[in-house]
């Protein structure tokens, strides 16, 4: 989405008229803010809003020029430039041009699942976001995110403590089965093992 504003700013005019060329008096200027799209999730209404976010830099630019232009703030001179007689000339649009971020970007919960808890503690401590897991067994768990209490794109304000669930490898019933048998084999010979000492025993005092 592109915002165009046209500001025309009269600088005492009644006042200084008297007879001067109206282009002295009038400032017509041409300015444009600067931002990028994003969606944000709305927990009331559960769908991603869209959000058209300024970009700090052409907030920054804009309030200066409209400050020189009010005559609260002393221009810079630009002492020397270049150009060229090939090239079309033109005109400079405050506001518009490459801005980073804005440092007031709305921080947004991301995507974690299929993320191992190494990558989502990671992810989590560079976005700022508190973390806490649940585990669940699972036939096919392979220990990674599976599910998150707050969905994709909510604003990170407005959670206190994101939850993850991790699914973990359920131990299969044959497995289980075959420890207690090995149990049950490993008690046996441990009995067999006392009764030869035992019996050892009773030969050495005869």
């Amino acid at each position: 989405m592109k915002y165009y504003l046209s500001i025309i700013l009269l600088k005492d005019i009644l006042t200084r008229g008297n007879g001067r060329d109206m282009d002295d008096l009038l400032s017509i200027q041409r300015l444009y803010l600067s931002g990028y799209d994003k969606y944000i999730y709305d927990p009331g209404t559960k769908l991603n809003l869209y959000n058209y976010v300024l970009y700090d830099g052409s907030i920054k630019d804009i309030s200066e020029a409209m400050k020189i232009n009010l005559g609260k703030q002393d221009p810079t001179l630009v002492k020397s430039f270049s150009f060229s007689i090939d090239e079309e000339y033109e005109e400079e649009v405050i506001g518009k041009g490459t801005y980073t971020i804005s440092s007031t970007d709305v921080g947004v919960i991301p995507d974690f699942v299929g993320d191992s808890e190494a990558q989502a503690r990671k992810t989590a401590n560079r976005l700022g976001i508190k973390l806490a897991f649940k585990y669940t067994e699972t036939e096919n768990g392979n220990n990674t995110v599976i599910s998150q209490s707050h969905s994709e794109g909510t604003s990170i304000s407005k959670v206190g403590t994101l939850t993850l669930t991790i699914a973990t490898k359920k131990e299969s019933t044959s497995d289980s089965k075959n420890n207690t048998t090995s149990d049950k084999s490993e008690s046996t010979t441990d009995k067999n093992n006392s009764s030869v000492s035992n019996n050892n025993k009773k030969i050495i005092l005869q």
